[in-house]
């Protein structure tokens, strides 16, 4: 029950999300049937901002070793998993992926796992001798790869948690072809499955496709020329078991097909993934304390349903007002079937009381109110409102106010991006270790140009200790950046104005935290890099103070006050005269 309720809510979901309604006859046929498209845009705004608020910046994460150890190859380790998030598992389409899934479904799940796709190549070699050749071979390209996985294919216990790595159990149901599995048939193989059991899946699986190809022959009295590939259906299962019985429970894995009643393989968690950590990751929108959160479709359900049926009221209404219907006597000159109501059309009729247009109120104005009305609650809600998008506001709203609203979809996202961001910095972390375990000295990796290089790339062999140290992958990025424009802007204008302000400009330490105040503004990282040190800061702080010293001096010395000229109260000086002259 508790899994049949969860995927009838997924189907509802992307009903609501792709704006889809039922037919319509009410209250005649082919009355007014259209959806605002509420839940769309409110679902593409999250996923954007959740997004971009993760792998905007170049880089969007920091490397922070754990150890002392691990300082010496920090920016190794940055720059090389920078590229492989780029190159291997391109990371923006799996953001993508998981934000859309978060937005839409309010949960989404990521697994982490060794690849070594193969793909058959033509290579080619010159030689004086021989010319041009070419020979067909195999090219093996080892690489990380994150699946963002469909939530139908993940199952857990009905009493499950937030914490996926402490379920007794959890499946993920995964579909292979006869080829792969033709692939997988080697025990031997870290990848490799029992052959027995590979086997009987082997059976099942062409026994399945045999029986579809008879279907499909009794239906169409002849078999089809091509049929989509059919796939069997295989189960990962992430359980405790005692494997070693030693009495206590270990994390293992076992290999199963169900259709064929097989056994495909058994191993320790631990021997395939060293940090003894379930390679699964859960992202949650909205939490409600369960296993699934809560997404923008069901928060937003009740308030898409009031809005879209007051909206097609007031086009019905519209209609009503625009072609009226009427009153006609049987025995009048008038013929409803010859007649179109239209601008300027003239009705013959014996008699103008033989026929009767209803006239009907102007209500549709008052639906705009109603949707304006509706649409309060719903930037309440799920804190998305048009001072945030950077639309106008119809209403004269004071920069207060507009800050106001600002600040509590702030509030409202904080604790989300937080909570995301914390497991977004985990599955780096999984990504790394996977890495740590399965990459070899021959892996080449492209880093970016520094200073020693001069501009030209490097392909270093990436060297496994290297990446022994352990590290703390920390999201850089935040989500109030489109929101923090207007703060920026303020700064800049403080900044300006301070600026041409002479005790402000006169004092290098107030001109640092002026300076400090623009950067933190922007949200920048490590900002001590733009500022002068604080010895410089210092000692100009003590030179100008001489500076102003000396010439305050000078001025008494020449007439009695500062900046020269003669004392107050005498000709050509002060109050008694002309002004002094510095």
């Amino acid at each position: 029950t508790y899994r049949v309720t969860n995927e009838l809510e997924w189907a509802e979901n992307q009903k609501l999300y792709l704006s889809r309604l039922d037919a319509k006859t009410f209250p005649w046929e082919g009355a007014s049937n259209v959806d605002l498209g509420i839940v769309e845009m409110t679902v593409d705004n999250i996923k954007s901002r959740y997004s971009m608020s993760t792998i905007a910046e170049k880089p969007f994460f920091n490397a922070l070793p754990r150890t002392s150890m691990g300082e010496n190859n920090r920016k190794l380790v940055q720059d090389s998993m920078s590229w492989v998030l780029d190159e291997h598992l391109n990371i923006g389409l799996v953001t993508d992926k998981v934000t859309h899934n978060l937005a839409k479904h309010g949960t989404s799940f990521t697994k982490k796992r060794w690849t070594i796709p193969t793909r058959e190549i033509t290579k080619m070699s010159y030689t004086p001798q021989a010319g041009m050749q070419t020979e067909n071979g195999w090219l093996s390209e080892p690489r990380g790869c994150v699946d963002v996985i469909d939530l139908q294919h993940l199952f857990f216990p009905e009493d499950a948690d937030d914490d996926i790595q402490n379920c007794h159990y959890n499946f993920h149901r995964v579909f292979l072809s006869e080829s792969d599995l033709k692939r997988r048939m080697d025990k031997d193989s870290p990848f490799g499955y029992d052959k027995e059991g590979t086997e009987k899946t082997l059976v099942a699986l062409r026994k399945k496709m045999q029986d579809r190809q008879k279907t499909a022959a009794q239906k169409n009295e002849k078999i089809p020329q091509q049929l989509s590939q059919d796939k069997a259906e295989i189960l990962e299962c992430y359980v405790f078991f005692d494997g070693d019985n030693d009495g206590y429970d270990e994390q293992m894995i076992f290999t199963i097909c169900p259709e064929a009643n097989a056994y495909l393989k058994g191993r320790f968690l631990s021997d395939v993934y060293f940090d003894g950590m379930r390679p699964f990751n859960r992202f949650v929108y909205k939490d409600v304390g369960l296993l699934y959160g809560r997404g923008i479709p069901q928060m937003l359900k009740n308030y898409r349903e009031a809005m879209n049926t007051i909206f097609n009221q007031g086009v019905d209404c519209t209609m009503m007002q625009i072609i009226p219907w009427f009153f006609y006597r049987y025995a009048s000159s008038f013929k409803p079937e010859e007649v179109k109501l239209c601008p300027g059309k003239g009705i013959p009729v014996d008699d103008i009381n033989d026929v009767r247009i209803a006239t009907f109120p102007a209500t549709a104005p008052i639906v705009e109110q109603v949707i304006n009305l509706m649409m309060t609650f719903v930037e309440r809600q799920t804190g998305i409102s048009a001072p945030m998008q950077g639309e106008p506001s119809g209403s004269r709203t004071t920069a207060y106010e507009v800050g106001t609203i600002i600040s509590e979809g702030n509030i409202k996202h904080q604790d989300r991006i937080i909570s995301f961001h914390r497991e977004y910095s985990n599955m780096l972390e999984g990504i790394y270790h996977l890495y740590r375990q399965n990459m070899t000295s021959d892996m080449v990796m492209r880093l970016a140009p520094d200073d020693k290089t001069k501009g030209q790339y490097l392909y270093p062999q990436a060297d496994p200790k290297s990446f022994l140290p352990e590290y703390d992958f920390i999201i850089l990025g935040n989500l109030t950046m489109g929101n923090k424009q207007s703060e920026m802007q303020l700064t800049n204008a403080l900044y300006d104005k301070l600026m041409a302000n002479p005790f402000i400009i006169n004092n290098p330490k107030a001109i640092v935290q002026c300076l400090k105040d623009l950067l933190n503004s922007y949200d920048k990282r490590n900002i001590d890099q733009y500022l002068p040190p604080e010895q410089v800061t210092n000692a100009l702080q003590d030179a100008q103070q001489k500076k102003i010293m000396a010439e305050a001096a000078s001025g008494f010395q020449d007439g009695g006050q500062p900046g020269g000229g003669q004392p107050v109260g005498q000709p050509g000086g002060g109050n008694g005269g002309a002004p002094a002259t510095q």
